[in-house]
């Protein structure tokens, strides 16, 4: 939980601090962006590891452009979805309830692996 408050406070600052335009043409879809934050987060909460930082020294940041590639969208157009998102915070609050879901059913799955019949 402190990685998403640290990680969603470096997104509003990194975008309040850019100066981009809102332009709703050029927002990732709603459904992109859940995916997109669920990579992100999971690959910080691997690149977190000791044996990952001691194999790589990479930081989180740096997954996000590939993540986003994944997805075909630009840095550009994550920094202004994340500008909106952080203009329309109930919007915010919708979308991160998404992405927690997912984090939290990728958890119950790997706790409770189910047996295939």
């Amino acid at each position: 939980m402190k990685y998403f408050i640290a990680v969603l406070s470096l997104l509003i600052i990194i975008v309040s601090c850019s100066g981009l335009k809102n332009e709703n043409k050029n927002l990732i879809k709603e459904q992109d962006m859940v995916k997109i934050l669920v990579n992100f987060h999971l690959s910080d909460g691997i690149s977190s590891s000791q044996t990952f930082v001691n194999l790589y020294k990479n930081d989180t940041i740096q997954f996000l452009d590939s993540i986003l590639k994944i997805y075909g969208y630009e840095h550009d157009q994550f920094d202004s979805t994340v500008s909106y998102y952080s203009n329309h915070l109930d919007k915010l609050e919708k979308l991160y309830d998404q992405v927690l879901s997912t984090l939290s059913r990728y958890e119950g799955d790997l706790l409770n692996p189910r047996k295939k019949k």
